[in-house]
């Protein structure tokens, strides 16, 4: 036996696309996943990225407890956006330091928006193949990325796929750069389980995420996905040659996959939300005149993926130079709630917003202050160009736009597949840590959520 539990993370797959290319055999090794075992979908962190979907799953519990928003966090005494330092900045350990601790030997191969934790009684790998590094590829034992790179490969695309556009030849050689990722990546786990044994062996990959991004060129609602998509029919099929080939090599007693969060089309409704938030302050201008007078704004926005735009409210005794008194932050929320929700297109109607997430009525923890206040989630299936952002304003998205380098953005979406047999119906994102841990017959202290329950 080469691991105990395996654990494999499809970092930005999207699950329908790989449901609908496994149910017509085009993935014959996740077909044979999702259709024998334990699959479902997850219950995701409404309103939140990727990064905070694949920081609650490592921790165990919600972004009021971990900490992490998004790469870019807002300092409440400057007002300035800085870089989230992923090794540093996590308030919640990832639930294999604590399997460490335990006695319990690990490896951790490039799962999105870790931590690299030093000292660990196995190794870990951080941003060697993945999508948005946000340092220099590293390990422990440190030595560790050094074999990496000799042996198999640096990563192609230096951890950054994001263009504002390819030539046919170079979109050829991004899907060449993302097929030999995955080879590569594959046959050092092959090699590290071969030659190691583990009681837990993860590892992520990040190639559906970097191709959805860049290849997410879907017509109409976002069904009628078909296997002519070349970037990412090829990505899903690397991906699921992998899958088969950790599976055979682990031979592990516990088997967990995780796909998401996942794609779908992107609109660029945020690139509105200061100059919305703007004009319900009576400031108007540029959108860079308006995000510089954040500071005397008593509301304003915060960077955030395209799924849904994010703002704060500035708070007295939170913010350095706080508006809002605290005695007014709930009807603060609520005002901008009821506002916001009613952001529609200007030549039809429809509202653009699917829902509004009120931050602090939804997550809990000593670190709410880093998060947003609220989220605006779009509605997806509402195209426009020409806002009516109320009183009769109405704004003509494309100017303010910038060039956009991604075509497709982020679903709600992921799926949890395991090969333990659960009476669980919902998947909750914090469940997975201890479900895990449990599988290994370590009880994780102090979640969000309890192990599922096996039969």
């Amino acid at each position: 036996m080469a691991a105990k539990t395996l654990m494999i993370g499809l970092d930005g797959a999207e699950p329908r696309l790989l449901q609908q290319w496994a149910a017509q055999g085009h993935l014959p090794n996740l077909k044979t996943l999702v259709d024998s075992w334990y699959c479902r979908d997850i219950q995701t962190p409404p309103g939140f990225g990727d990064g905070v979907f694949w920081a609650t799953l490592i921790t165990g519990v919600n972004a009021g407890k971990h900490g992490h928003f998004f790469p870019k966090h807002f300092n409440p005494d400057t007002y300035q956006i800085y870089d989230f330092n992923l090794d540093t900045d996590f308030a919640r350990e990832p639930f294999w330091l604590y399997l460490s601790g335990a006695g319990a030997r690990v490896a951790v191969i490039d799962l999105y928006t870790s931590p690299l934790v030093s000292g660990l009684n196995g190794i870990q790998v951080m941003d060697w193949m993945i999508h948005h590094a946000t340092g220099n590829p590293r390990s422990w034992p440190t030595r560790l990325i050094d074999h990496l790179h000799q042996q198999y490969m640096a990563d192609p695309l230096e951890g950054d796929s994001d263009v504002y556009s390819r030539t046919e030849s170079e979109q050829q050689q991004f899907q060449t750069d993302l097929l030999q990722r995955v080879s590569h990546k594959t046959a050092a786990c092959t090699e590290l389980l071969k030659e190691n044994e583990w009681d837990l062996f993860c590892v992520g990959y990040c190639d559906a995420h970097d191709s959805g991004h860049q290849s997410w060129d879907v017509p109409g609602d976002d069904t009628d996905i078909t296997a002519n998509r070349d970037c990412l029919w090829e990505t899903y099929r690397a991906l699921d040659t992998a899958v088969g080939q950790l599976l055979d090599t682990a031979n592990a007693d516990n088997v967990f996959l995780i796909a998401g969060l996942g794609m779908e089309r992107q609109h660029p409704y945020n690139a509105i939300m200061q100059l919305t938030l703007g004009h319900y302050c009576g400031v108007t201008g540029d959108r860079q005149y308006v995000t510089d007078q954040r500071m005397q704004m008593p509301y304003f926005e915060m960077p955030h993926n395209m799924n849904s735009g994010a703002l704060r409210i500035n708070l007295q005794g939170r913010e350095a130079q706080g508006i809002v008194p605290e005695s007014e932050y709930q009807a603060t929320v609520d005002m901008l709630a009821d506002r916001l929700g009613t952001l529609s297109c200007a030549d039809t109607g429809q509202c653009i917003v699917e829902k509004i997430v009120k931050v602090h009525e939804t997550f809990h923890g000593n670190y709410l202050h880093r998060l947003p206040d609220l989220f605006v989630v779009w509605n997806k299936s509402v195209v426009t160009d020409r806002v009516n952002i109320g009183d009769g304003t109405v704004v003509d998205v494309v100017p303010f736009s910038r060039p956009e380098m991604r075509k497709g953005d982020h679903s709600d979406r992921a799926l949890f597949v395991s090969s333990g047999n659960f009476h669980d119906e919902v998947v909750a994102t914090e469940a997975i840590a201890p479900t895990i841990c449990r599988s290994l017959g370590y009880n994780l202290p102090d979640t969000d959520a309890a192990a599922l329950h096996a039969k």
